[in-house]
């Protein structure tokens, strides 16, 4: 596949938004992130540092000399404190990655990971969707997680990312996927395509 022969005023505007875009998409993943850890640990913000690393460690914790005085000061100064059963929760059941990733869809992560790729690898457009249609987008997802044909639409696919807090570029590049022999292949807008001087 050869690389995209872009207009250049229209690659200087793409470029241009470029930093934002993948700020907003390093945004999306942290609070996607923490809003699945806190799911999955039954913990919040608001909870001492000392019971998050409790649940992410379990009984090993207590082998922190800090971490084993807070829980009993803890236990302590308040034996009534509404900290005390998530503590004793917490040792009983650490906090497992598969908890983390039960909470995060398989499109949501494609979509989170597949927004914006990383600046300078081979065929950059082609790995962002971010520069696609939700059209493009929607065939894009049913081939890469073998889904049947039809399963996501240009609305689904919508909901998807801008529930994710993800922003699209102004300029799209991609306007449908072909396939062919197994492979995708994203068509670009005509009016895209730098012209021979």
């Amino acid at each position: 596949m050869k690389e995209l022969s872009i207009d250049s005023r229209i690659l200087q505007e793409i470029k241009k938004e470029e930093p934002e875009i993948r700020r907003i998409k390093n945004e999306a993943m942290r609070r996607k992130g923490f809003k699945d850890l806190d799911s999955a640990a039954g913990l919040n913000e608001n909870d001492p540092s000392w019971l998050w690393t409790l649940k992410i460690k379990g009984k090993e914790a207590l082998n922190e000399k800090s971490i084993a005085q807070s829980f009993i000061h803890e236990a302590q100064s308040d034996p009534a404190s509404w900290l005390l059963p998530k503590a004793v929760e917490a040792l009983q059941l650490p906090l497992l990655d598969a908890d983390v990733n039960a909470k995060i869809t398989k499109p949501q992560r494609l979509l989170l990971e597949l927004w914006l790729a990383k600046s300078g690898v081979p065929r950059f457009y082609w790995l962002s969707f971010c520069y696609y249609n939700d059209k493009a987008i929607a065939k894009m997802l049913g081939f890469i997680l073998n889904y049947q044909k039809g399963h996501f639409n240009e609305k689904s696919v919508r909901k998807i990312w801008e529930r994710l807090g993800l922003k699209k570029s102004r300029r799209l590049l991609f306007r449908d996927v072909e396939f062919r022999r197994g492979e995708a292949f994203p068509v670009i807008f005509k009016k895209l395509i730098q012209r021979p001087v």
